[in-house]
């Protein structure tokens, strides 16, 4: 038995200090310690065992392994090089197809084959008798926990020297600030906006604590423009990058910024194309990409996450984070958070006990044909064959994935709330609560986001919170994604730092304008589509080459007073009413669009997660 033993202990204690220590290098130790180790650990060596013991009860008796161990020592040679390499392969190969990560498996692959010979080569040069095989392997087995620790140890040390020295500089008088994006909710589906179903309790919570912005656009319909607006208060026009969906280097976000006022900065996204790939997380000290670009649980938490929980990030990223502002508080540090969470993005996967309680007076006819809309990545504009036979039960049913989905995301963060009022944390943190873009979900024969300008896809979610500045309220004005930037840099008393093509307002230190225009855009080469909301009414302008195959109208107005729909095209009747806010949107633009000087080329990386994401026509 001891051969066996020895090397599934020792193969284990390989696998899990290989891992941990790359987690380590590369996403940092906030939620690292012993506890996590040695579940990590515990659960391997379940594993290994089980592994070598139905290998050896299969395999033992053949000819060819006989032959490699004909001696207790060989034995436990050939079991643990087994063992070892079957491990490796599997976490490897799992990193690298599940984490977006780049070229940082190979980190892995490098860190667990070092790991794994200079054990090897230790062994055969110690072990020389078969009773000297467990002894040896357990003083190793703890020096290899002993070399793990250290490194944590370290990396502790100088991450709190990293953020004294960023300290040193913070002269302000707010702690932390928490930038969270509930990436593709819609703000009519959250119960605090007056969804009739309990989406969103606890972030309602929160909305009642502060502000709350009950007519609140985005300034495009998809992720990488959306953030861009929210990270520098400039509508798409001006990005300066031609459509291509990438953040230039001459855009100055709000990180930046707070980085240089001393705030450590952290981002931690779960959709690919809000992070590093899309030059998002410039300015940030350390940016996780939690289910893409990072890998900062061991294989078995992620597993278990994505598996038995069916979540995409918002249980492990709210984890992180709690224990990110925990260690912050802890170390003296201020903290700018970037939080991105991506559970109503497609496809939508149903919660329990949610989804059955929204459905439970529905009588579905047609699940097989719902289960593939919300599970679909197939791009669907104004394309109502897609929606055939179905009711509007059926309907209903979709509709109810994507509030389960919600609540799920919602219940997560309600947890983390929690945990930041039992220590005092929440209100020392300002909170700023948005969504980059919203979702259609059947109206006008459409589903996602693609670039048609409807309302569905543009009214989002804005809520901000900090007891000592704001006073809860609701304001009804409309306001735009672009007011982040200002707003934030206001309260912060970082005015200084506002630019004059800044296109946002101040939402707590002025009186927003009656007639206040709102600019929505999805930017191309070709010209792109563009929403302009004033004084009620809404024009859309359609100027993309690749639209009109679905939808072929180039100009729509509405009057949201009596068509909240966007059913009525003024434009078409009879007599149709003076478009004066065409020229008023070709003006505009005409003053803030902004040209790149040079072509800007997408990696492969960001084009795979594109792909990933069903962006990609």
């Amino acid at each position: 038995m001891i051969p066996w033993l020895s090397a599934s202990l020792l193969a284990t204690t390989v696998l899990s200090c290989a891992e941990c220590t790359f987690i380590i290098l590369t996403s940092g130790r906030f939620w690292f310690g012993p506890a996590l180790f040695f579940k990590t650990w515990l659960i391997y060596f379940g594993l290994n065992a089980a592994f070598l013991l139905t290998f050896n009860a299969l395999f033992a008796r053949t000819a060819l392994v006989q032959r490699l161990a004909k001696t207790q020592r060989r034995h436990f040679f050939l079991n643990f090089i087994i063992v070892w390499i079957v491990d490796s392969a599997l976490l490897v190969t799992l990193v690298a197809r599940d984490s977006y990560a780049g070229s940082e498996y190979l980190l892995l692959a490098l860190n667990t084959a070092f790991i794994g010979f200079v054990t090897l080569l230790i062994l055969r040069l110690t072990v020389a008798a078969p009773k000297d095989i467990f002894k040896i392997s357990m003083a190793w087995c703890l020096l290899l926990i002993l070399a793990v620790g250290s490194l944590e140890w370290v990396a502790e040390r100088k991450l709190a020297a990293a953020v004294s020295r960023r300290s040193a500089a913070f002269k302000g008088d707010v702690p932390h600030v928490l930038l969270l994006i509930l990436d593709t909710v819609r703000s009519d589906h959250l119960s605090c906006y007056g969804y009739p179903f309990k989406t969103s309790p606890n972030l309602d919570q929160l909305a009642q604590e502060g502000l709350l912005c009950r007519n609140s656009y985005s300034a495009s319909n998809w992720t990488p423009p959306g953030h861009i607006s929210i990270f520098t208060g400039k509508y798409p026009a001006q990005h300066g990058n031609n459509g291509n969906v990438h953040m230039p280097d001459d855009l100055v976000s709000v990180t930046e910024i707070l980085n240089q006022q001393g705030y450590f900065c952290i981002a931690m996204y779960n959709n690919p194309t809000a992070g590093r790939g899309m030059n998002l997380t410039q300015g940030f000290d350390l940016d996780l990409g939690v289910f893409s670009h990072s890998w900062i649980l061991p294989a078995p938490f992620r597993i278990w996450y994505k598996l038995v929980w069916r979540g995409s990030g918002s249980r492990a990223t709210f984890l992180a984070a709690e224990r990110i502002f925990t260690w912050m508080e802890k170390h003296g540090g201020h903290l700018f958070m970037y939080v991105n969470i991506t559970e109503a993005h497609a496809p939508y996967r149903i919660h329990e006990p949610y989804f059955s309680q929204y459905t439970a007076n529905l009588k579905i006819s047609n699940p097989a044909r719902v289960r593939y809309l919300r599970m679909t990545r197939d791009l669907i504009i104004e394309d109502s064959s897609r929606f055939a036979g179905l009711s509007n039960d059926d309907l209903a049913s979709l509709r109810a994935a994507y509030d389960s989905e919600i609540a799920y995301a919602d219940r997560n963060l309600g947890r983390f709330a929690q945990a930041m009022r039992d220590q005092g944390i929440l209100d020392r943190t300002l909170l700023v609560a948005t969504s980059d873009h919203g979702e259609f979900l059947g109206e006008h024969a459409t589903l996602g986001h693609p670039e048609l300008l409807f309302n569905p896809v543009l009214q989002v979610p804005l809520i901000l919170r900090y007891p000592d500045r704001i006073a809860p309220r609701i304001i009804t004005e409309n306001v735009s994604t672009v007011d982040i930037f200002p707003t934030v840099l206001n309260l912060l008393d970082l005015q200084s730092q506002i630019s004059s093509d800044v296109q946002g307002f101040d939402l707590l230190g002025m009186k927003l304008p009656a007639d206040r225009a709102l600019l929505s855009a999805n930017i191309s080469p070709e010209g792109g589509c563009y929403s302009l909301i004033k004084g009620g009414r809404k024009l859309i302008v359609n100027q993309d080459n690749f639209l009109p195959q679905y939808f072929p109208v180039d100009s729509l107005l509405f009057d949201l007073n009596s068509d909240p729909g966007e059913l009525s095209n003024l434009l078409d009747a009879s007599t149709p009413p003076e478009n004066e806010l065409g020229p008023f949107l070709s003006s505009w633009l005409n003053d803030i669009t902004v040209r790149p000087d040079m072509p800007i080329r997408m990696g492969e990386d960001a084009l795979v997660n594109l792909r990933a994401l069903g962006y990609s026509h």
